[in-house]
């Protein structure tokens, strides 16, 4: 199969927002016209990847959203899906791997939201995704963190995975980033000040300067409030 991943545009999107109610849990999707504002900002920047050049449901292998944050060599993926009738094959890692290289964030630390997992069947929708994402060198950080979207606050996992120069995750980095992400992403959301000043809150009391160092994941105090 001959893919190919190229920059998305607001015309894209129509046709990725249908894929992503059928690849996505409801709760966990911003309004298309939320997401087209984002990338009219410049804050969200759209990947596609395709077999072919015909602008069909069938022809889109994958996707993503990439916000980067310069000051901090960071890149939130968001919403990293690969359609339904191309996976399994192979695809989601060539389509991440190709990422790095198209959108320029190889050599970023790389953040991502993960939905917790409901149920302990491995082929879940959740554990796989989890799966997927440890096997691109992506690890769960033991942190408090919730979502506020469509006025519901939904706890989720952040997973990370640092730039080759990178040998640490500092609080004080994780906090900026969350900050960042929630000022700019999640900013139509009523709740979202409260929740984002409850997380770093929470993170600053913590009294753990590194959250993550590249050889293992650092736990925070079991008695952090």
């Amino acid at each position: 199969m001959d893919m190919k991943i190229r920059t998305g545009r607001i015309e894209d999107l129509e046709l990725i927002y249908s894929l992503m109610l059928a690849l996505f849990p409801k709760n966990e999707l911003k309004t298309k016209e939320k997401i087209a504002d984002l990338m009219r900002k410049g804050k969200y920047v759209l990947y596609i990847a395709e077999n072919t050049p015909s602008s069909s449901e069938e022809s889109i292998i994958g996707f993503c959203f990439v916000y980067v944050i310069h000051e901090y060599k960071a890149a939130w993926i968001d919403y990293f899906a690969i359609n339904a009738a191309y996976q399994g094959s192979g695809n989601g890692a060539f389509l991440f791997n190709n990422l790095m290289g198209n959108a320029g964030i190889g050599d970023m630390n790389l953040f991502a939201e993960l939905e917790i997992p409901t149920s302990t069947d491995p082929q879940a929708k959740e554990n796989r995704r989890i799966r997927f994402y440890e096997r691109q060198g992506i690890k769960l950080l033991d942190i408090d963190y919730k979502l506020p979207i469509n006025k519901k606050i939904t706890p989720m996992h952040i997973g990370f995975r640092p730039a080759s120069t990178s040998t640490s995750l500092s609080c004080e980095m994780l906090c900026e980033v969350i900050r960042e992400i929630m000022n700019n992403i999640h900013d139509d959301e009523q709740d979202m000040p409260s929740v984002r000043d409850e997380i770093i809150e929470k993170l600053a009391r913590s009294h753990s300067p590194i959250i993550f160092t590249s050889t293992r994941l650092l736990r925070l105090p079991s008695n952090s409030p």
